[in-house]
């Protein structure tokens, strides 16, 4: 064999061995790959799949109250309230009566006004102090008796919302001069005998057993209709509870 047939042996050979090692390496990448493949762990469970689900379903706020009149509604985002004849949810026509749950509360609330109708509305808030008679737990209010009532503010209204006013104790303490006497039989025909006997005694309207509480807030709605100059009134009486 000649030297030059030697040199194209020894090339053949090592060219060979080269396609060998590549061929090698590229079916050990292609186990190792298939090996990573298996171990990623592409499993879900039933819980993470409720989860997501549930992140994908819109919030519903149970506490959210819309009264409705003819001409518009009164949406109040969260506030709980006793209402078990659901009259809330009907059209109501010149008065609404929200009877609260105890500690609940309307000040300090931003609420959003929807028109029915065009027109233009103007919105105001008071608020109402009576007398309970307290005794040791059990209290008899005289919340259809006399009453010390605030003046009417106006409260403004901004893209269609209104944040709604707050009361000091100060306020909640307000009352009107009362004759005694008067009281006392207040007390007797609400109340019963036993209730007059606690009281009779008792020379003010702040003295214990007597106490002044807020009984409720009003707001009133002026609405005149577009084209129209017939203003319509509108009130939502919210009935505060004045102990358990």
């Amino acid at each position: 064999m000649t030297l030059r047939s030697n040199i194209i042996l020894i090339l053949t050979i090592v060219l060979f061995g080269c396609r060998e090692d590549k061929n090698t390496s590229k079916n050990q990448m292609a186990q190792k790959s298939s090996t990573n493949i298996e171990k990623v762990d592409t499993s879900i469970t039933v819980q993470e799949i409720a989860e997501l689900n549930t992140e994908s379903e819109p919030v519903i706020n149970d506490n959210l109250l819309e009264i409705k009149f003819e001409e518009f509604s009164i949406e109040i985002d969260s506030l709980e309230v006793w209402d078990e004849e659901e009259k809330l949810k009907e059209q109501q026509k010149d008065t609404a009566r929200i009877y609260l749950e105890l500690g609940e509360t309307i000040e300090v609330q931003k609420l959003k006004i929807h028109k029915i109708k065009e027109g233009q509305i103007r919105i105001y808030q008071r608020f109402e102090n009576s007398i309970t008679v307290m005794n040791e737990g059990p209290h008899c209010d005289l919340t259809e008796w006399k009453h010390y009532n605030s003046n009417w503010k106006e409260l403004q209204i901004e893209n269609s919302q209104f944040l709604t006013e707050s009361y000091s104790e100060q306020d909640w303490d307000k009352f009107i001069e009362v004759d005694m006497n008067e009281l006392r039989e207040a007390v007797r025909v609400k109340c019963g005998e036993g209730w007059a006997e606690h009281v009779k005694d008792v020379k003010s309207p702040t003295e214990y057993p007597f106490g002044i509480s807020t009984s409720r807030i009003f707001f009133k709605i002026e609405f005149i209709e577009q084209d129209s100059e017939y203003l319509k009134e509108r009130i939502i009486s919210i009935e505060i509870p004045m102990g358990c």
